[in-house]
């Protein structure tokens, strides 16, 4: 999971399928329970998961 590091079960859309394409700076791979408190519970914001994502891209483009 790119919020938790627990094991990722489920892909996430940062912009909602439909607003944003099946690329891999729109897709998140997030475990069930941090992808039940995005959409349930709004305790975290799509910002603070876009800024996340970001900062993992960047680590992978620098291997």
């Amino acid at each position: 999971c790119e919020w938790s590091g627990c094991p990722a079960t489920d892909i996430h859309h940062i912009n909602g399928r439909g607003k944003g394409k099946d690329v891999i700076e729109n897709l998140m791979a997030l475990s069930r329970d941090i992808h039940v408190m995005f959409h349930d519970h709004a305790t975290i914001t799509k910002e603070q998961l876009q800024k996340q994502h970001d900062l993992i891209l960047k680590h992978y483009e620098k291997t």
